[in-house]
């Protein structure tokens, strides 16, 4: 058994909406969950297993404001950021990644975060998060556990 949690929080200050929606800076966030719920629950992957989910952001500001996202690893198993690859698109093209969860942590490590696009005034956009059990993960990563936080720039 294999277990991936992937929570979203719009990071300190966020301001909470409905069930799903926050307000970050000027962009509001929707995670499609409550507030402190993982967007990701997987407690059986097996290798080669893809699991996506959808994030909407409009930007609510009178300027243009550039969307991005940082990944803060809060618990982990062994090595099994590297057995997990991330991919983030805007569902046609590839925004970012494949890159292994490994790379993604040490990407968005602060003060940096992971570039995705820049919404006009008034405009949203719909990202799709898909995290990947590599094919060749071996047994070693059965009973393994990743947590991590998703935060908006």
């Amino acid at each position: 058994m294999v277990a991936l949690l992937i929570w979203a929080t719009g990071g300190v200050g966020q301001l909470f909406k409905p069930p799903t929606t926050y307000a970050v800076g000027d962009l509001t966030v929707d995670f499609g969950v409550p507030e402190g719920d993982p967007i990701f629950v997987e407690s059986s992957l097996a290798p080669g297993d893809v699991e996506s989910r959808d994030v909407e952001v409009t930007n609510d500001a009178a300027t243009s404001r550039p969307v991005g996202i940082r990944g803060v690893q809060t618990a982990l198993t062994d090595s099994f950021d590297q057995a997990l690859e991330i991919t983030i698109s805007d569902g046609v093209t590839d925004l970012y990644g494949p890159v292994s969860l490994e790379q993604f942590f040490v990407g968005s490590t602060l003060p940096d975060f992971v570039p995705l696009s820049t919404l006009s005034s008034g405009e949203s956009a719909t990202y799709t998060i898909e995290v990947k059990f590599l094919e060749s993960a071996g047994n070693e990563f059965q009973n393994q556990e990743i947590v991590f936080d998703l935060k908006n720039n």
